[in-house]
């Protein structure tokens, strides 16, 4: 899978694929090691897409005059 390219929704489903296989307690160690291993490139990808979308979420807000209105960082 192209992780250059890939949508939040894909890596999430891609995450989703990893941990289910995890789950399920029936790999030998190595292959485990390896699933692990890229379950986490993963999930890096994840939290740098939604830290990507969150510094891009803007709220409106009033102008004190109740008149016009201004863009202001999203703060969680």
């Amino acid at each position: 899978m192209d992780t250059e390219n890939i949508s939040f929704e894909q890596a999430l489903a891609e995450l989703q694929k990893q941990v289910d296989l995890l789950e399920k307690g029936n790999l030998p160690l190595d292959e485990a090691l390896k699933i692990y291993s890229r379950a986490m490139e993963i999930s890096r990808i994840c939290n740098k897409k939604l830290d990507m979308a969150q510094a891009e979420v803007k709220k409106i807000v009033a102008d004190e005059d109740g008149e016009g209105y201004r863009l202001e960082n999203f703060e969680a």
